[in-house]
């Protein structure tokens, strides 16, 4: 069979069409989308020379003319994308797999958590074996499962803290900068910045409400960041949080510590870090925490170089730094 048409129908009553074809006689026509919707649409390119294209509501001045959708990138696409697609195109297969490659390196290094997750890949493989179930059936409707629905999943583990020494609370860390960057707050107007950064960081969740919120919780001039001075952007940031709990009476947190992915290997972390710390202390704070997760080494590195030490409160979570403590050497 040369061709197979597949129709899925979502829960929400969309109607989605994928046809693929891998033996036809015809030009080569890898990626064809159509996307409807009630405000917008978009098209892929069908052959070479045509351009990709979208018409939105809200963008388009009339009904009949559709927008190259290169003219929206400056403003949508985020700025690892747009600073590594020169490098993408000249990796081959279109540029395709580059940055797959770099999510895959970050998840496997404990950078950050895999983009996609076991359950979302589940989400595109199985409509497509659901497909042959249906054509070997005469072609009948046939519910697609739901993988989050197989397994029980567990509560999460709560998240492993470090705390600063009490010795330490007189001798605040230095903050030691390379050159062309620069410590300082972050400034008003800068909140698409500061997001932006965070998503590159691999926060996608992040909005300028977020934001908002976050920055109510933050000691005054404790929301910090640190600029690339030749290109003016943000490169890395961490704040300084009034966060007392039951096991940190009147303690402050360090927290959301990101760093944009085009400046890591620079010490920006621990500069930003130590900057938090130092706020903390010269606040009065006695108890200075921060929370993260097992596989977040390289930070773990930076907390320990930079002096903090883990909180090993039961049995469960000594267990669970001892296995940290063998990764990180």
């Amino acid at each position: 069979q040369a061709s197979s048409t597949m129709l899925c129908k979502t829960e929400n009553e969309a109607l989605i069409k994928i046809r693929v074809d891998m033996l036809s006689d015809r030009p080569h026509a890898m990626t064809n989308y159509q996307l409807q919707g009630t405000d917008g649409c978009y098209e892929s390119a069908r052959a070479a020379g045509e351009t990709n294209r979208i018409w939105l509501r809200e963008k388009s001045e009339d009904m009949h003319t559709w927008v190259d959708l290169n003219e929206l990138s400056e403003e949508f696409l985020p700025d690892f994308w747009k600073e590594g697609m020169e490098r993408a195109r000249a990796a081959g297969h279109g540029g395709g797999d580059y940055f797959e490659v770099l999510d895959f390196i970050d998840a496997a290094a404990g950078r950050r958590p895999c983009p996609i997750g076991i359950h979302e890949a589940m989400d595109m493989t199985l409509p497509g074996l659901i497909s042959q179930q249906s054509a070997a059936e005469g072609g009948r409707w046939i519910e697609v499962p739901d993988s989050r629905s197989w397994t029980h999943e567990e509560s999460p583990k709560p998240q492993l803290q470090m705390v600063w020494p009490e010795n330490k609370t007189v001798t605040p860390p230095e903050v030691n900068l390379p050159r062309s960057y620069r410590l300082r707050c972050l400034n008003d107007g800068e909140e698409e910045a500061f997001v932006d950064l965070m998503h590159s960081a691999g926060f996608t969740g992040w909005t300028l409400e977020t934001l908002a919120e976050w920055k109510r919780r933050a000691l005054p001039e404790g929301l910090f960041v640190i600029e690339h001075e030749p290109t003016g952007r943000l490169a890395a940031t961490a704040m300084a949080t009034h966060n007392p709990t039951g096991r940190h009476p009147g303690g402050g947190e360090l927290g959301w510590v990101a760093a944009h992915p085009d400046h890591r290997g620079q010490g920006l972390g621990e500069a930003v870090c130590a900057a938090v710390v130092r706020r903390f202390l010269s606040a009065g704070y006695r108890r200075v925490y921060l929370k993260t997760d097992d596989f977040r080494l390289p930070a773990i590195r930076t907390y320990l170089r930079l002096g903090f030490v883990p909180l090993e409160e039961n049995d469960a979570m000594a267990e669970r730094w001892k296995t940290v403590r063998k990764s990180v050497g």
